[in-house]
């Protein structure tokens, strides 16, 4: 068997290669991660952790409250599916975004487009599935710069 590839006049620069260093895409901040999917959940924490974030995981809308209620640091993202059993994502999002307004919001789904988000008081926005744990990390990093480090 033969493979035969393309030929390329320019030499690739390196530099140019993946949009972002991965440096770029670390962080420090605080996500609260809800998703009723066991194994999204779980893959979504190690790829964030693993970029540094501290991820505070939610199986579900009430245990999403009960940790956004108990926890006195700040939240800085809360990233949840849009589609759960009871309250959905942007239900939850309005409730947490009245407690914390400087929270930013991103959601993932498999299914719904950007007009199911509903409205917070607040932009937001939508990974959807399936998606690499690169972009994961880049839409986070994105979201979280949103407000130009307007934080305290």
């Amino acid at each position: 068997m033969t493979t035969y590839w393309p030929t390329v006049e320019d030499p690739v620069d390196s530099a140019r290669v993946g949009a972002c260093s991965v440096s770029t895409l670390k962080g420090t901040e605080t996500i609260l991660l809800v998703d009723d999917d066991t194994g999204v959940r779980e893959l979504i924490r190690r790829v964030l952790e693993g970029h540094g974030y501290k991820v505070l995981q939610a199986r579900d809308v009430g245990d999403a409250i009960a940790i956004e209620e108990t926890h006195r640091e700040p939240i800085h993202l809360l990233l949840s599916d849009i589609i759960m059993p009871g309250l959905s994502g942007p239900d939850l999002a309005q409730r947490i975004v009245r407690r914390r307004p400087m929270i930013e919001v991103l959601f993932v789904s498999g299914y719904a487009s950007g007009e199911a988000i509903g409205s917070t008081s607040q932009s937001v926005a939508v990974l959807q599935k399936p998606f690499t744990p690169e972009t994961l990390a880049t839409k986070v990093r994105e979201r979280l710069d949103h407000q130009g480090g307007q934080r305290g």
